[in-house]
């Protein structure tokens, strides 16, 4: 026999449940603005960046990537490097250097 999932909704009305929420809310805002200002100082990435397509070298993935990292280099003003390594992708962390 399958319970009833309970109704929340009458918590919302009483407890200060909704007031709990929109602090916890504001907490991860707040806290997410935090860490982006300390990110801003630092600049990211400061060496090229390596951009591993697990499909052969010529397909729509490997074409897509090269969009991608060509933008990405003008963006960030790194270079991004696309290494197409064909056969790895479930070799889970592909960690080759």
């Amino acid at each position: 026999m399958i319970a009833a999932a309970p109704d929340w909704a009458h918590l919302n009305k009483r407890n200060g449940m909704n007031t709990m929420i929109k602090l916890a809310w504001a907490a991860v805002v707040a806290a997410g603005l935090a860490g982006g200002a300390a990110q801003a100082q630092q600049s990211y990435p400061n060496k090229a960046v390596k951009f591993i397509v697990t499909y052969p070298p010529g397909g729509s993935s490997d074409v897509m990537a090269r969009i991608i990292g060509k933008q990405l280099t003008e963006y960030w003003g790194q270079q991004v490097l696309v290494d197409s390594r064909p056969g790895i992708q479930h070799c889970g962390n592909s960690g080759r250097g």
